[in-house]
């Protein structure tokens, strides 16, 4: 089938379908350069585990299981490396309900996140029982125009939020600034995972199904994490469709299904290394 006939729903079952087959296709066979930079003096690789057909699911802090972090699993005759690989050089990197994110953030940093910043996101992404009486303030609808007839009487655009509380939006983009390195290490790095033994060590970009890919970086997350923070002063909101998004160091974060889905960008990613 062409791209251009695919639905959004068929391409994400494609895009998920051949990321597990490239995950499947890093295997002790194809041990790359890049793997090998990462390796100690005197390390080897025994077994690459896990991946593709074989997800890897963990145990949550809330209780239930899902996708961990980790693709990966590199066992060496000195310890065990985890990889989150990555390939293509964009898309989603995690999809989570706001009050799972907050929730999450609170307890793993143990700060707790301001009412306002929740009050923005919620009505960002749909998920606040208050969009129908925020959506009476004449111009807040009128800004809120911008978005699709599908969306506009279910979740506001930045615009509309600037007219809804200007502070309140200002205050939610100066959380992000604030707080990015953390929450570059919740999306990229621990996810809600319940032990630490199933965080993510390394960012790999390549895709093995494509011989003509440029893509061949692996990025240790802890120094991904301060790039980012290094980098806060980029972040900013997205300029498209009445701004729905927030422009992020790594890529963005949008609303998608009434929940808050982060999106990496090796474009992005790559001009922070340089």
């Amino acid at each position: 089938m062409s791209d251009q006939y695919r639905t959004r729903s068929e391409g994400w079952v494609k895009a998920k379908k051949e990321g597990h087959l490239n995950e499947d296709s890093l295997t002790t066979r194809t041990i790359t350069p890049e793997i090998q930079n990462i390796l100690r003096e005197g390390e080897e690789v025994i077994s690459i585990e896990g991946g593709g057909i074989k997800e890897l699911s963990v145990v949550t802090i809330f209780g239930y299981k899902a996708p961990s972090k980790t693709d990966k699993k590199i066992v060496t005759n000195q310890r065990t490396i985890n990889i989150s690989l990555k390939k293509s050089n964009a898309g989603q990197v995690y999809l989570l309900p706001s009050y799972k994110f907050f929730g999450g953030f609170e307890i793993w940093y143990d700060k707790e996140v301001p009412a306002e910043v929740g009050e923005i996101i919620t009505l960002f992404t749909g998920e606040s029982p208050d969009i129908k009486d925020v959506l009476q303030i004449e111009s807040v609808r009128i800004q809120n125009q911008q978005v699709s007839k599908s969306q506009r009487t279910r979740r506001l655009c930045f615009d509309a939020l600037m007219e809804y509380d200007k502070e309140k939006v200002d205050t939610t983009i100066q959380w992000f600034k604030d707080n990015i390195g953390l929450i570059t290490d919740f999306v990229f790095k621990r996810g809600l995972s319940d032990s630490k033994d199933e965080f993510a060590d390394y960012i790999y970009y390549k895709n093995f199904l494509d011989k003509t890919s440029p893509m061949n970086h692996i990025l240790k997350i802890d120094d991904f994490i301060q790039l980012c923070q290094d980098n806060s002063h980029t972040i900013e909101l997205g300029s498209r469709y009445g701004k729905t998004s927030i422009q992020l160091p790594f890529g963005h974060v949008q609303m998608h299904k009434g929940m808050l889905q982060f999106h990496h960008n090796y474009s992005k990613i790559i001009s922070l290394l340089n």
